[in-house]
């Protein structure tokens, strides 16, 4: 009896320990850029990318009240719009082709701090068209739309020490929120997809300004697991439009 009773008080001792450690655990900001400075990177670029960056943010979609909350919320577009042509004549596609739109949203979920980095460095590299002829022939190709940080203010509290967070600050997992095999099944688990498909301000962006822009290609950008997924991938059978 003794022995069962010092085996369970070692085990619950273990347990709390790690808790304890969880608890210290902070995120390597060497490594991972915090919502703010996020923020301060894309408006530098806004002036010194080349060939094009331009901004869309959530202003209008809620009252001017609710500006301010979701102020982080915005949308990049890296083109070949606004470009001196006179400097790069050479390098510039034929204006009569046309150019594939590649719509890649990254950050719906804000505990996988990898996928936003990922996209920041990426439209980073988009932006170096001046100096590099590789990049600038990728924008030369595509349109791209590119939301980098699209749940901003749970990603504020990932920063302040709730790793786990999936959802918004609704609790609403906003990789749910969609029209296309919403369920409410999910009751009150971190997957909870919301009252209704696009109830929330983050997916009403986003889906707003995919229908502005009818991307051929669009990317979600996670993180976690290894995997490629198609459209359809929730079906054990062929999707009707798979070959559309």
């Amino acid at each position: 009896m003794k022995l069962i009773l010092i085996c369970q008080l070692i085990t619950v001792l273990t347990f709390l320990k790690i808790i304890l450690n969880r608890t210290k655990t902070k995120i390597d900001f060497s490594v991972y850029h915090t919502t703010e400075q996020i923020q301060k990177i894309m408006n530098d670029l806004k002036s010194t990318c080349y060939p094009s960056l331009t901004e869309t943010s959530a202003d209008f979609i809620f009252p001017s009240e609710n500006k301010k909350k979701h102020s982080n919320l915005k949308a990049y577009d890296v083109t070949m719009n606004n470009v001196n042509k006179s400097n790069s004549s050479n390098k510039l596609r034929n204006n009569k082709e046309e150019k594939v739109n590649i719509f890649i949203l990254a950050g719906e979920h804000p505990r996988e701090l990898i996928s936003v980095e990922f996209i920041l460095n990426f439209v980073k590299y988009l932006c170096m068209g001046e100096r590099n002829e590789k990049y600038l022939n990728l924008v030369n190709s595509f349109n791209f739309r590119i939301i980098i940080n699209a749940n901003p203010n749970s990603r504020e509290l990932v920063e302040k020490g709730e790793y786990c967070r999936r959802t918004n600050l609704n609790f609403v997992d906003i990789n749910r929120n969609w029209n296309i095999f919403w369920s409410n099944e999910a009751g009150s688990s971190e997957e909870y997809p919301g009252q209704s498909p696009f109830s929330e301000v983050e997916t009403n962006f986003i889906n707003r300004l995919i229908e502005k822009f009818n991307p051929k290609l669009f990317l979600t950008v996670h993180s976690g697991a290894y995997g490629l997924f198609m459209p359809y991938a929730y079906l054990k059978k062929e999707g009707k439009n798979l070959s559309n």
